[in-house]
């Protein structure tokens, strides 16, 4: 027999034993679950058998029933007839209404008369079966008509009738129950069918009269006489069932009851199934071992090549990684070393070997107190293993860096070490590539700490917190820190920060490091000296392994910039017009003035710049104008209004004023900036449009208008101080004469020389008032609260005008002489109307001209007065 034959033969014993033994167990398993299919088919027809005829008792018992209810409904009514109270049967018990829905009896014409429900309306039932199956056969038959929905009751009810007939053999009327359907289909739903089974009554059709959880539906029934199994897989919810039916005896119905095959099946699957995971699983099993079998033998096989192919390995392992072997004595003191510790050090396979004292003898000096520090512990146990850097003098006299590890491989029973082996590296290389590193690092500080920027690398911890790894010498000599401060607590990076700023930073760290997108924040330092110095930073965030967040970035000082900025802003806003500028610091202390504001004021750039905005004012408002301007600047950040300034040579004008606020980026008013209009002209306009409104044109004596609003305000006076006042009408006499022979011109002249000697016999405080033509009116205030003494008092001034106007008049053209006519009227109710006042002096002027001209009248409601 070959040897590649006596290496197979056993895996071939193994595995067909293995297969013979499988296909047996799946016979048998066969025919078990078999006999379980079959047990259950069994057990689930004798349960439908016994519920099936279960429901036919049932539904016998149900209408015999019905039917006796209906024969003893007919008896009564036909003793009774229509006083037949059917509603006292109910309450009586004659009529089971658990089981009956309704009773009543249809009349010869087929309409429903009597109910035991409750108002029931009459309904022609004429079309029904169950009425029409009686008017046309007059033998005395129980009918059972199909489910019908009542159209009094709006419910499926099965109807049982029978005929009421009189005496001659005609129809009287028909006697009916009606039997509800659920009542069937509340008994169906007791009985235990599981999820998928299914109780039915049925027609001789075929039809279904009720059934378990459903309306009546059409269904197939079984061609057979008396009962019977019958099965269906194509039912219309896709459940295949197992069905047994009987007739219901003496009526032409049928019950059904049917069961899930799926359900009455589960157990004998679920047996079926576990039987073919046990047999599965056994199969698997007995493959398995023969597996193993053959595995096993596999890996006997494989060993012996791994063990040569191993040696090979470590070999080559230990020529690539660039590690020596060495082994020690500790006992004798000898030491053994490999080729690749004699060829780190220069020897050759010939040379002297390395033992002991030519190790003592090349250590270097300065690395003989650590090898005597650290290799006592490892001897007696307390250190598993030996570490330690050292070097070693090369063959040629340059010195070799080396990493040993090594650890105890013998003790002897009292714990001693007996054997030491391990390894040795040549670190040579890469003590020369940490020195690289560092001269670089160094460079890199050198440059770093030349840069005008605070360079830094910060870390924002998964917790949240925060600290500096590292930071630049600019960063630290600025703030005055050391590194191992910032390294420890970022706070102290925030302690100069202007207070507006620290939220709004942290808050930029926080998002940055969340979304990870860079930092660029400006924010303020203020200075322990009060100085405030301006920052930008710039950094790019990296996510960590650890969750962690590390920025790499700088930041600079951009005070200049933004100082620039803001005087661009300030240039922009105070000198974009042409009109009188002011620029105020947040303290209102002027900044700059424009050449408009120069010719304005009369105040050089020199003269105002530094000084208070407030140098201007005139002193015509109160606090309170003030304090309002103020409000509305805080609330919308700009005013506008009028008032009154004062100009260097001391000349006080009108002023539109125009304020607005200017703020920085954070929202604090830096400056404010206004305009001055000098609005002398419009106000002068505006004085002339008062006086055409409210002043004669000729005279310029107050109009109608004007003197009604005084005497309103003497009415005033009256109710405040009970001041009398007067009002005195007067019309010139010979007046027409003068415009009719001398023209208007003569006229006008003399109307003016006129209201000047009314104004010079009159007070200050008094009103004298042209009303148009020849009409003037005086009104005297504060007379007296007196009546006779005022009375007395514009007596005596309506005596001085008439005086005054009976001197000639010095006209261009001609000197006229005139009289006048003075009515008068006392203001002593403070609640007379203006109008009416002027209506009483005037009445009295009438009367005054009517007693002869040149004279007085005083109006009274009562008498008059007085006169001249």
């Amino acid at each position: 027999m070959s040897p590649r034959w006596k290496t197979h033969l056993p895996h071939l014993v193994a595995w067909t034993l293995a297969l013979v033994a499988v296909l047996a167990l799946l016979l048998l398993t066969r025919q078990v679950t078999q006999a379980n299919l079959e047990q259950a088919e069994r057990s689930a027809r004798r349960e439908l058998a016994n519920l099936s005829y279960l429901s036919q008792q049932h539904a016998s018992r149900t209408l015999h029933a019905a039917d006796q209810t209906l024969q003893i409904i007919r008896a009564l009514y036909l003793r009774d007839g229509m006083a037949l109270d059917l509603a006292t049967l109910v309450r009586q018990g004659v009529v089971d209404v658990d089981l009956l829905h309704q009773v009543g009896i249809i009349d010869a014409q087929g309409i429903f008369r009597l109910s035991n429900l409750p108002q029931t309306p009459p309904v022609n039932l004429a079309d029904r079966e169950h009425f029409k199956v009686h008017a046309a056969h007059a033998n005395d038959e129980l009918f059972v008509s199909q489910p019908v929905l009542g159209r009094v009751s709006k419910k499926w009810t099965i109807q049982l009738t029978r005929r009421i007939s009189r005496p001659d053999g005609s129809l009287a009327g028909v006697a009916m129950v009606s039997l509800d359907a659920d009542y069937f289909v509340r008994f169906y739903a007791s009985l235990d069918l599981g999820q998928q089974g299914n109780a039915m009554l049925l027609g001789r059709d075929g039809k279904v009269w009720a059934q378990c959880d459903k309306p009546p539906t059409g269904a197939a029934l079984p061609q057979a006489p008396v009962e019977g199994f019958f099965d269906s897989d194509r039912a219309a919810d896709g459940v295949p069932r197992l069905y047994h039916f009987r007739q219901v005896p003496g009526f032409p119905l049928y019950v059904s009851v049917a069961l899930g095959k799926q359900e009455y099946q589960k157990v004998s699957l679920q047996t079926n199934r576990l039987d073919w995971l046990l047999a599965t699983l056994g199969s698997l099993a007995l493959l398995g071992f023969a597996a193993l079998f053959s595995w096993d033998r596999f890996l006997i096989q494989r060993q012996h090549q791994q063990l040569a192919q191993s040696h090979k390995q470590m070999t080559l392992a230990l020529d690539s990684g660039g590690l020596a072997l060495w082994s020690w004595d500790v006992v004798t003191g000898k030491l053994e070393a490999d080729e690749r510790l004699r060829a780190m050090l220069g020897f050759l396979p010939g040379d002297k070997p390395l033992d002991n004292s030519l190790f003592t003898e090349l250590l270097h000096p300065d690395d003989r107190p650590m090898l005597a520090e650290r290799l006592p512990p490892v001897l007696k146990g307390e250190v598993p293993r030996l570490l330690l850097e050292h070097r070693m003098r090369h063959k040629d006299g340059h010195w070799v860096h080396l990493m040993a590890r090594g650890q105890v491989v013998a003790r002897d029973a009292a714990g001693r070490a007996l054997r030491m082996t391990g390894t040795d590296v040549d670190r040579s290389e890469q003590k020369r590539l940490e020195l690289a590193v560092q001269q670089s690092q160094a460079l890199l500080q050198n440059l770093t700490d030349q840069v005008p920027a605070e360079l830094f690398q910060f870390r924002v911890d998964a917790d949240g917190g925060m600290h500096f790894s590292y930071v630049s010498k600019y960063f630290l000599d600025f703030h005055g820190l050391t590194l191992a401060q910032v390294q420890r607590d970022a706070s102290l990076f925030f302690a100069w920060q202007h207070a507006d700023d620290v939220a709004r930073t942290k808050l930029s760290i926080q998002q940055a490091a969340m979304h990870l997108t860079p930092w660029q924040p400006e924010y303020r330092l203020q200075l322990p000296d009060g100085t405030v110095r301006w920052r930008s930073g710039r950094a790019v965030p990296q996510k960590c392994e650890d969750g962690s967040v590390v920025f790499h970035g700088a930041i600079f000082d951009i005070t200049e910039r933004k100082q620039a900025e803001e005087a661009q802003r300030v240039a922009a806003v105070a000198f974009e017009s042409t009109a009188a500028m002011v620029v105020s610091s947040a303290d209102l202390r002027i900044l700059q003035v424009n050449h408009a504001f120069v010719d304005l004021t009369g105040y050089s750039l020199e003269e105002a710049v530094g000084r208070s905005s407030n140098m201007l004012r005139s002193g015509r408002h109160d606090p309170a104008f003030y304090q309002a301007m103020w409000h509305s600047l805080k609330q919308t950040g700009h005013w506008e209004g009028e008032l009154w300034n004062r100009r260097k040579n001391g000349d006080v004008y009108p002023d539109w004023l125009s304020i607005t606020v200017v703020k920085d980026t954070q929202g604090q008013v830096t400056h404010y900036v206004s305009m001055h209009t000098d609005i002398s002209l419009r106000k002068k306009f505006e004085e002339d449009i008062r006086k055409l409104a409210f002043f004669d044109p000729l005279t310029q004596l107050p109009n109608r208008r004007l003197l009604l609003d005084r005497l309103q305000q003497l009415s005033a006076v009256r109710a405040r101080s009970n001041q009398i006042a007067a009002v005195l009408f007067l019309d010139l006499d010979r007046f027409k004469l003068l415009n009719d022979s001398y023209g208007h011109d003569q006229g006008d002249e003399l109307l003016i020389q006129v209201a000047q000697r009314l104004q010079a016999c009159v007070r200050e405080v008094d009103t004298v008032a042209r009303l148009g033509g020849d009409e003037f009116v005086v009104a005297l205030s504060q007379l007296s609260d007196d009546v006779d003494l005022a009375q007395a008092g514009a007596q005596a001034v309506a005596d001085k005008i008439l005086q005054a106007l009976a001197q000639p008049f010095v006209l261009p053209e001609v000197t006229w002489h005139l009289s006048a006519s003075v009515g008068v009227a006392l203001l002593v109710n403070a609640r007379a109307l203006p109008e009416d006042l002027l209506k009483q002096a005037d009445m009295a002027m009438y009367q005054a001209k009517a007693a002869g001209r040149n004279g007085v009248h005083f109006f009274s409601h009562r008498s008059r007065l007085g006169g001249g």
